[in-house]
């Protein structure tokens, strides 16, 4: 209490950052753009297990499945996008 209301502002740097860098986050985004199939995987839609697979093949990072759905709203991926654009 010894910082009054100041200390119960918001403050900057809360929570783990993300691994994946900008760029890497935008190329992800692009990959995810296209079939898996593009990327050698015997799937035809994006999964969250799939895409923890491609970022560890390509970035050597590995997400855990909580942090996979998390990163994918922080691109702005929805795994349903796929399949509304096939309908």
């Amino acid at each position: 209490m010894q910082k009054g209301v100041n200390g119960l502002r918001i403050k900057a740097g809360r929570g783990r950052r993300t691994r994946l860098t900008v760029d890497q986050r935008h190329e992800l985004k692009a990959a995810l753009s296209k079939s898996p199939q593009d990327f050698g995987y015997d799937a035809a839609i994006w999964s969250g297990f799939l895409t923890g697979e491609h970022i560890q093949k390509t970035y050597q990072i590995e997400y855990k499945p909580s942090a996979i759905y998390s990163l994918m709203r922080r691109i702005e991926f929805s795994f349903n996008q796929e399949s509304k654009s096939a309908e």
